[in-house]
């Protein structure tokens, strides 16, 4: 059996690699909403490392399976592979609150949003994201977040498609918020601005960029 999807376009064809990551059953697990407190006034924060975690196995996983594929020639030279993570299964997820999603820092070493203030003025000066490069599990072990800037190891991917949904939000595909990053150091990538829905984050000339299309 070959990839989950195909989209033949006239000039190309993409293959796309989907996957539900839960919320996991070891100590790294994502907490439930229960157990973050979420439905009392003064929540605590929702554990973004452990959801990016998640993420991040899920890619790993089908970036192994995309490699059979190809070494398998299912999928041949010159089409596009695309991994799409559906993370409605992460009831937490829906309340990170950084405005920067939270799988594009499974794949670019994006850490905790800061912001400087001038001590005399109270005023911001600056804000930005701290790097993180790796993240420690509960066993002292250290899970990549680079995948997307220095790793040939990735080069197999195209992209990744990221939804929210589940059998209770988001039913309606079009509605539906997606974030499509694309993977710079693809071997056979996909332009900006080939899907034009949800957003889009894209790297070009060393930064990282941004763009959304309305419905």
């Amino acid at each position: 059996m070959g990839p989950d999807l195909k989209i033949q376009g006239t000039n190309k064809t993409i293959w796309i690699e989907a996957i539900t990551p839960t919320s996991g059953e070891t100590e790294n697990s994502v907490p439930s909403m229960e157990e973050h407190n979420m439905f009392i006034p003064v929540a605590e924060p929702v554990a973004e490392e452990k959801i990016i975690l998640r993420y991040t196995n899920s890619i790993q996983v089908k970036n192994k399976q995309i490699i059979k594929y190809k070494e398998r020639i299912l999928v041949k030279d010159g089409d596009a592979c695309i991994i799409a993570i559906n993370g409605g299964r992460i009831e937490t997820q829906k309340f990170v609150s950084d405005p920067l999603p939270t799988i594009v820092k499974s794949v670019f070493p994006i850490g905790d949003e800061i912001v400087i203030i001038n001590k005399d003025t109270y005023e911001p000066v600056w804000d930005g994201y701290t790097n993180r490069y790796k993240i420690k599990k509960c066993n002292d072990s250290k899970v990549r977040t680079d995948a997307f800037i220095n790793s040939d190891e990735y080069s197999s991917i195209a992209g990744i498609l990221y939804l929210e949904i589940d059998l209770w939000n988001n039913i309606d595909l079009n509605a539906a918020k997606s974030v499509f990053i694309h993977n710079h150091q693809a071997e056979f990538p996909l332009p900006v601005g080939w899907i034009k829905h949800g957003t889009e984050f894209f790297v070009k000339n060393g930064y990282l960029y941004k763009r959304s299309y309305e419905l």
